[in-house]
């Protein structure tokens, strides 16, 4: 299944947390989370929020998760850190965004190469991506 394809098949899972605001991105990428493990998902910008909503891999604790159609609500003003390397960033956010406050987790996002695009313009947009992180998170 082509990118765009796995995209359109789960934005309208995506649609109702949206309520009217705005996408500003999205796109087919990979999620790694401590504990929970690695997802290929879609990714949604918006302008206070990233939602992810995706498929878990066999290795993965978000078997679970995924399945059920659940969508992963990652604030901007929870992150604290992020740091690029190519196509990836790691990023550290506060655990009060999963109930945990003090406490500080890790996430992991990285966006798949769309059909055709040189690897010199895979990374030119996967930074446009970190840096829209890092402007609206004030990081």
């Amino acid at each position: 299944m082509a990118l765009e394809e796995k995209i359109n098949k789960f934005m309208p899972e995506i649609e109702p947390y949206l309520k009217g605001a705005p996408v500003v991105f999205k796109f087919w990428g990979q999620f790694f989370m401590q504990w929970l493990g690695e997802m290929d998902g879609l990714f949604v910008f918006t302008e206070d929020t990233i939602y992810v909503r995706g498929k878990a891999t066999f290795k993965s604790g978000w078997g679970g998760i995924a399945k059920s159609g659940d969508v992963r609500i990652i604030p901007y003003q929870y992150l604290r850190t992020l740091i690029t390397k190519k196509n990836k960033a790691v990023i550290v956010y506060d655990g009060a965004m999963e109930g945990k406050p003090g406490n500080q987790g890790k996430m992991t996002i990285a966006p798949y190469p769309e059909k055709g695009e040189s690897k010199e313009d895979y990374i030119t947009r996967a930074n446009v991506y970190f840096d829209y992180i890092k402007k609206k998170a004030g990081l």
